[in-house]
């Protein structure tokens, strides 16, 4: 099937502008594939769309609204959303996006449809680098805290029926019943908490973008221990109770993103490893795995 490809990285690191340039790079660079291989029932349009809130479904963009409104703050109480209320949204947000969206496009779930490729502007790498090491880094384990104590019935199923030691992972596999659809290939964009500051200067600060200092260097720091920058004795070393053998922790290229950014996309698009992303679903390659899914992270792939 067609390549499910998303970028990642922390606030001001180029994802919004890289991902409309790959948008038009792809759709003639795939272009010739498709009329010598007509039998993959491929379209030469390319799905762009975010998470969260796909612009693609309302309901998505609702949740989007709510995650990143500054209304917190607004009413003098303490109505806010907690870490795990966050977790809670982006997974449910993640699911109707999945299902909806990314799910009907790679597959061609409607009659006489053709499948396409999707680019996505974040994934389940952010709910990693924001909820969990944004806010946990500080006060580790307080997202799983939070959740055992929602019930001593959901304590049961956190601790008998949901199979994987991580803790957003255990929360997003409950969420989506196992809908995930996990991307092929992720890029990451890399930047340090300087070149943030300096890009974001004076301009208006949504819910997220606006927490602190610390918050964002915890982010970056999430970032790069998921994506291998990080050695085994310095994560060890910051206690971060963390394992990069996770199934959406593969198939990945880190690019400097400090770059100007005609040289990041070049980077991006001269990558052995994207290029051969692209080319395996025509039988150029076939080195890039073909996916994975929440029902029992199946994987099929030369590697």
């Amino acid at each position: 099937m067609p390549k499910y490809i998303v970028v990642e990285g922390p606030e001001a690191c180029g994802k919004d502008t890289i991902l409309a340039k790959l948008h038009s790079y792809l759709q003639g660079y795939i272009q010739p594939m498709i009329e010598q291989y007509p039998e993959a029932n491929i379209s030469k349009d390319i799905l762009l769309t975010r998470e969260p809130g796909s612009p693609h479904t309302e309901y998505t963009q609702r949740i989007r609204e709510l995650l990143l409104s500054n209304n917190d703050s607004d009413n003098g109480s303490n109505d806010t959303l907690s870490p795990l209320t966050e977790v809670m949204l982006l997974g449910a947000d993640r699911l109707h996006h999945n299902i909806n969206v990314i799910r009907p496009t790679l597959y061609a779930d409607k009659e006489g449809g053709k499948r396409k490729f999707v680019l996505g502007n974040r994934s389940i790498h952010s709910t990693y680098a924001y909820q969990f090491f944004g806010y946990a880094a500080r006060h580790q384990f307080a997202l799983t805290r939070e959740f055992k104590n929602l019930s001593s019935y959901k304590q049961d199923i956190y601790r008998y029926q949901l199979p994987y030691k991580d803790d957003i992972f255990n929360i997003m596999y409950m969420v989506t019943d196992r809908h995930l659809l996990l991307p092929h290939l992720t890029v990451y964009l890399r930047i340090d908490y300087e070149t943030m500051v300096k890009r974001k200067g004076d301009s208006i600060l949504d819910r997220i973008e606006s927490k602190g200092e610390v918050y964002h260097r915890n982010v970056i720091e999430g970032y790069d221990c998921m994506f291998g920058m990080m050695s085994e004795t310095e994560r060890n070393s910051k206690g971060y109770p963390f394992t990069l053998d996770l199934p959406w922790i593969r198939n990945y290229i880190v690019i400097d993103a400090k770059q100007p950014i005609d040289v990041v996309f070049k980077d991006i698009i001269t990558n052995p490893i994207f290029i051969e992303c692209i080319d395996s679903e025509f039988g150029v390659l076939t080195n890039c795995g073909t996916g994975i899914s929440f029902s029992g992270f199946i994987r099929n792939s030369a590697n």
